[in-house]
């Protein structure tokens, strides 16, 4: 097996650390994969955004992974360890010649830049990628608005990523197609790398498992639409199903609502507050379905996690969600109506053998695209593209790009005065008592510019 490169470097987001990946499980479904990755360069390095004592259990998860990890010891702001992460991965790596850094999802943009500009500063060739498995974009827009701060903010690291790194891997083919059409990204900087799967699991056929109970997935917010689970089960208890009762793992803040909801059309409801990877890995092992009706989500890992298990499913959701279930085939793609829900639950609640053969042909898919070994010859043919461009190009990663590079020479001197405003108020907004020496140090390099155009190097 041909090695890569000296290091790897997997860089994850303030909203997805080590411990929180541990705790909700996500990271047995990355635990196979970073492994068998890491064995395709010569070492491997998590960063991390876990502070004070849970730096340390972080520590300990990543010596399990054979792996060396930069966390945030000292509990600082996000954008001060951004900071001190990429000298502690430049230290790591002294001597190093080729390293692949990779942004953990979108949101990693911005401490993954840092790392990989960092790198190339002190002389390595350094690759970046992102991990676009889905668009939280998308998903905050549906939830807070499209002017919200939230919105506005994945937005900005989307941007930041698709348009500095080497390479982005897109969890399926239309996020690919969508990234490329906002970005207007050249197609060898696209690659498609599908989401894993947990290893190993067991598959539950009907008969060993509980009756009659239905799993849902939130956390409970407006974009999960759970309430058309509990009007589905409603009209299930008064027809063809008396004793249907819905589990909902993860709450979140429309609980109460949910939960009065249910109480007024009588559906038992169990809301799972915090539930574990264990706790996660039973509910689907023992439901007899589960449903899934949020919306704006392209590749949800609850509904992978059910596909490896055998559970049937019965998606309410967006076309574009979970594409690898086909209708009638892997799973029910109903509309997003109480209804049609019903009508659908209603006919798997009634029909063993059609919930075997729904729950193993979903199975046989999602190993098949899905597995460790699939997806790691995806990475690893990306990870080789994204080394091959880095070393054509001329220029290092500017650590500083906060705007589309390609799009500030389409704008007008007006547009593009305003775009560097609003950049330059956002950074002096982290700088606390430092503003005012900031903003002057900006203004007297801004002043220094020269009028001449810069050389640039030939290709």
């Amino acid at each position: 097996m041909d090695r890569i490169s000296d290091a790897l470097v997997l860089v994850l987001d303030e909203g997805s650390t080590l411990v929180q990946l541990e705790r909700s499980g996500a990271l047995a479904r990355h635990r196979d994969l970073w492994r068998a990755m890491a064995e395709r360069h010569g070492r491997l390095i998590l960063v991390s955004h876990d502070r004070g004592e849970e730096a340390e259990t972080a520590a300990e998860l990543a010596r399990s992974l054979d792996a060396e990890c930069v966390c945030d010891d000292l509990g600082t702001f996000a954008h001060e360890h951004q900071d001190r992460a990429a000298s502690a991965v430049v230290e790591l790596l002294k001597g190093c010649e080729t390293a692949v850094v990779q942004a953990v999802g979108l949101m990693a943009a911005p401490t993954a830049l840092a790392v990989s500009s960092a790198l190339q500063h002190a002389g390595t060739k350094a690759a970046l990628l992102a991990e676009g498995a889905d668009l939280w974009s998308r998903q905050s827009i549906c939830e807070f608005g499209p002017t919200s701060r939230a919105a506005l903010e994945a937005a900005y690291r989307e941007q930041l990523a698709c348009t500095a790194a080497h390479v982005v891997l897109a969890g399926c083919g239309p996020v690919a197609d969508d990234l490329v059409w906002r970005f207007n990204l050249p197609a060898e900087r696209v690659r498609v790398v599908p989401m894993p799967v947990l290893p190993d699991m067991r598959c539950v056929p009907a008969e060993k498992r509980e009756k009659d109970l239905i799993l849902a997935f939130g956390p409970v917010t407006k974009r999960s639409r759970l309430n058309l689970a509990v009007e589905a089960v409603a009209q299930l208890r008064k027809t063809d199903c008396p004793t249907a009762r819905l589990r909902v793992l993860l709450d979140g803040p429309e609980s109460d609502a949910l939960r009065a909801q249910a109480e007024e059309l009588e559906v038992p409801l169990e809301l799972v507050p915090h539930p574990t990877a264990e706790e996660a890995n039973e509910a689907l092992e023992h439901c007899t379905l589960m449903v899934y009706t949020a919306t704006s989500e392209t590749n949800p890992p609850a509904v992978f996690e059910a596909l490896a298990v055998g559970t049937p499913l019965v998606l309410a959701v967006d076309p574009l969600c979970a594409m690898s279930i086909v209708h009638g085939v892997s799973g029910l793609r109903m509309p997003p109506e109480a209804e049609a829900l019903a009508r659908g639950i209603g006919g798997l609640l009634m029909d063993a053998p059609w919930r075997d053969a729904l729950g193993n042909a979903g199975r046989e898919r999602a190993f098949r695209d899905h597995s460790c070994e699939a997806v790691a010859e995806a990475m690893a043919t990306a990870q080789e593209a994204a080394l091959e461009i880095a070393g054509r190009q001329n220029l290092p990663i500017d650590p500083g790009l906060i705007l589309a590079s390609g799009g500030l020479s389409d704008l007008g001197p007006q547009e593009a005065a305003t775009a560097w405003s609003r950049a330059i108020a956002e950074h002096l907004s982290r700088v606390g008592d430092d503003r005012a020496a900031h903003l002057a140090a900006i203004a007297e390099a801004i002043g220094a510019l020269p009028d001449t155009q810069p050389q640039t190097s030939a290709a």
